[in-house]
């Protein structure tokens, strides 16, 4: 099976239009359309559902997306590996971070990849640990800086982040050395990124806590005003929250807690030459840089 139809596919169905997918990948409307006629031809049943809002994936397709990822990720290692051998270093790396406060290193080792392989595209991205997770497992990106989670990609821890409680000023325990974790159960909650899974709903899920939550944000500056307000409290990575103190107290938890931060990646046999080279390349000066 050719798995540029595979990797056509996919990009059709991560952008709902055969169109959009054509002009991602370089191809014309009409050739991306014989190229999906001919796979929905080679397997013998409809992949698409096609209307005019654009195209989903018919049932049948969806069962088989597992094998159109491995598939498409395979031809782009043999492409590039192919390429590799004839002596064009060439390629695309699709990294993604949870964590802003590390762009400005980031940066630096871009800049400095770049000059060495000015042929390797590097693509950044940001969102939280857990979807970047999953978007490595399903080879959307390859590799990512995030808080450690479970999943089928190797792993390199680069430091240990502490949990922190936002108070106000004015809250009752806000000299106090530590803020019990159960008040997060009893105080007006602000939580962070509603409905997502987080370091904050993991922690809080291990502790049995349901959050007394009054108010929900998508940021966490939003975070801090609301609590330097004193309308609640909130809980946070010590990262996010260190560039906040000023009208708020940063509280360690009681008990203490911390999340481990570091490097998800695809398995080096699987990765194709453009990763292999950033990631050795990166790895080394983020520890230098941020490890601890």
């Amino acid at each position: 099976m050719d798995s540029a139809k595979c990797t056509a596919l996919l990009k059709a169905l991560e952008l709902g239009n055969l169109s959009a997918a054509a002009d991602a990948l370089g191809y014309t409307p009409s050739g991306i359309s014989r190229m999906m006629a001919s796979l929905e031809q080679e397997l013998g049943f409809p992949l698409l559902i096609r209307s005019k809002s654009g195209v989903s994936p018919t049932p049948d397709c969806v069962r088989l997306m597992p094998a159109f990822t491995e598939l498409a990720a395979a031809g782009r290692t043999l492409e590039e590996t192919a390429a590799h051998i004839r002596g064009a270093e060439v390629g695309t790396v699709r990294m993604g971070t949870a964590y802003p406060q590390f762009y400005g290193v980031l940066a630096g080792i871009l800049a400095d990849f770049g000059g060495e392989h000015p042929r390797i595209r590097v693509e950044l991205s940001l969102a939280n640990s857990t979807p970047l997770a999953r978007q490595l497992e399903s080879h959307a990106i390859d590799l990512c800086l995030i808080s450690r989670r479970e999943g089928n990609f190797d792993w390199e821890p680069l430091l240990q982040d502490e949990h922190v409680a936002l108070v106000s000023a004015q809250h009752p325990l806000a000299d106090a050395p530590a803020l019990p974790i159960t008040r997060f159960a009893e105080d007006d909650f602000i939580e962070v990124y509603p409905g997502e899974e987080s370091d904050n709903s993991r922690l809080l899920a291990r502790h049995g806590i349901t959050p007394n939550t009054r108010f929900t944000v998508i940021d966490t500056q939003a975070a801090h005003e609301l609590v330097a307000a004193n309308l609640g409290i909130t809980l946070m990575n010590n990262l996010y929250a260190k560039d906040l103190e000023g009208r708020i107290r940063i509280l360690p938890l009681d008990p203490p807690a911390s999340v481990e931060i570091g490097i998800a990646s695809a398995a080096e046999a699987i990765q194709p030459p453009s990763v292999r080279a950033f990631t050795a390349f990166a790895l080394p000066r983020l520890r230098d840089a941020i490890g601890a």
